[in-house]
């Protein structure tokens, strides 16, 4: 589907930049402990859903991790 969406707007199927944001999120209490962190950076606890998006908006890819992972370590990028 995302490549018909570049297609369909004069672009190459494959993005070749990508943006990513997260976002903070409080684990069910099912969740077990080990699998939250602490983000000193932004006084939060927890855990953080990274999306990254191509320059157009539709999904690359989704990951939820412990708020203590840093952006760079959780998408290994730069």
């Amino acid at each position: 589907m995302r490549d018909r969406i570049r297609q369909k707007e004069g672009r190459s199927p494959r993005p070749t930049a990508a943006i990513e944001d997260s976002q903070w999120q409080q684990a069910a209490a099912n969740i077990p402990g080990s699998t939250s962190g602490w983000d000193g950076g932004k006084k939060v606890g927890d855990r953080k859903s990274r999306l990254v998006v191509d320059g157009l908006g539709p999904v690359l890819a989704v990951k939820v991790t412990a708020a203590s992972v840093q952006g760079v370590d959780a998408t290994g990028t730069e």
